[in-house]
């Protein structure tokens, strides 16, 4: 994380650092310990910045808190699985456990 709130001081976003690619929306954001801390939302677009600013960002990006997150699905009565928290080293990667875990999810008006 690079920034404790996001653009225009958003905060219930994170700004991080960490490298975002298109499909990457609706991925965990997690912290050091495998603890999912957010839901990536968003990458600060190169060319709106290069036109506006005459610079290219490196690596701004944006992810939805989760608590944010949380708020949102009991609001709209999502139901969601409710875990146990688990620590996990992710220097050895995601455990197949978690790649398990994460799910396409599809909010419609």
């Amino acid at each position: 994380m690079s920034a404790e709130n996001g653009l225009g001081d958003n905060p219930s976003v994170l700004t991080i650092t960490a490298a975002v690619q298109p499909g990457n929306s609706g991925g965990p954001l997690l912290d050091r310990d495998g603890a999912i801390i957010g839901v990536v939302i968003a990458k600060l677009s190169a060319k709106a910045m290069l036109a506006s600013i005459g610079t290219l960002p490196e690596n701004v990006n944006f992810a939805v808190r989760g608590a944010e997150l949380i708020k949102f699905l009991d609001v709209n009565a999502v139901l969601y699985p409710r875990g146990q928290e688990t620590v996990f080293d992710l220097e050895e990667g995601v455990p197949e456990h978690v790649q398990g875990a994460i799910v396409p999810v599809f909010c419609h008006d």
